[in-house]
């Protein structure tokens, strides 16, 4: 069994197939090209002027009118008029003003695209637009497309990608997303929703970066006191933390000390400075030649000594 039959079709696949099926009709040309520009940035997570322009021309569609600053809000699937001011630095009227003084309607838009598209297909393919028309104007996160982000990325680039990808792909989400909405782990999520691609991942760490060793190393070289303290003196090729964590599937700055079988230096120094505030005052006083003297435990009985210092000591400790 090939990864095509152990993997959900994506919703890049099932808007290539319908504009196969749509090129081979007349007059399509518009459809294609809104279609051609969904393939390229699903899903849809924030209000661009692509996407303000393409909802006002489907209430253009709808109703016959362009909208006004009251139509502004959800309901009509069009951003509410703070965001035009966060987005072209003007307010919605002076947008609107500014750019649909000369009006051309168009024949379709992204919504009536996606319609046509889906009675054009079938099965999983249908499915996948359906949800992207379910997501319309713009989506959050959800598992459903997590799951064809994820699957469009494995193959994309014939791997899976690791926290570290994540954090730095315009693709993807932040690794910190599963934590945050779903109180998991990205490997475990993975692990439930998409178990070939997680099995993947795990052949795929045992040729990666050796983690362990690395941050061994680093960590003997500049001696950190504090997770904080390792992540701002590391060198800057060095992985944060974090990473190293995740990489290991250990959860704590002090359990991966523990694993790693490294010396723990805030400890080592809250010990000695223990040690070092139990001697309230320390002062050569004598030189005896005899046995009776201050650390008298320390000195076998069966020695002499010729010359031994004795220190002052607070006796109450």
């Amino acid at each position: 069994m090939n990864s095509q039959e152990k993997l959900p079709i994506t919703r890049i696949n099932a808007i290539c197939k319908a504009i196969t099926l749509l090129e081979r009709q007349e007059n399509r040309a518009e459809e294609i090209c809104i279609l051609k520009k969904l393939a390229t940035g699903v899903p849809i997570l924030q209000w661009t002027e692509w996407v303000v322009r393409d909802c006002i021309d489907d209430f253009y569609l709808e109703y016959k009118r362009l909208p006004t600053v009251t139509d502004l809000n959800k309901s009509n699937n069009l951003p509410q008029h703070p965001n035009f001011k966060y987005l072209f630095g003007i307010s919605a009227s002076q947008w609107l003003k500014k750019n649909y003084e000369s009006y051309v309607p168009p024949k379709t838009s992204r919504k009536k695209t996606l319609l046509t598209a889906i009675n054009l297909l079938d099965g999983e393919e249908r499915q996948r637009l359906q949800e992207m028309l379910y997501e319309y104007p713009i989506t959050k996160w959800n598992n459903a497309n997590l799951i064809d982000c994820f699957v469009t990325y494995f193959e994309k680039y014939g791997k899976v990608p690791s926290e570290e990808e994540m954090e730095k792909s315009d693709e993807l989400p932040y690794y910190s997303l599963f934590s945050y909405k779903w109180k998991t782990t990205y490997l475990k999520w993975l692990n439930a929703h998409l178990p070939y691609l997680y099995e993947q991942f795990l052949k795929q760490r045992k040729y990666q970066r050796d983690y362990r060793n690395e941050f061994i190393n680093e960590y003997n070289r500049i001696k950190p006191k504090t997770e904080a303290d390792f992540n701002k003196r590391k060198n800057p090729e060095m992985c944060r933390t974090y990473i190293v964590k995740r990489a290991l599937n250990i959860p704590t700055w002090d359990e991966l000390i523990k694993h790693c079988g490294l010396v723990c230096y805030k400890m080592l120094d809250e010990r000695e400075a223990k040690e070092r505030s139990k001697i309230k005052s320390i002062s050569l006083i004598s030189v005896d030649c005899g046995e009776n003297i201050l650390f008298k435990e320390f000195i076998p009985k069966e020695k002499k000594y010729e010359l031994i210092r004795t220190y002052k000591v607070d006796d109450s400790i």
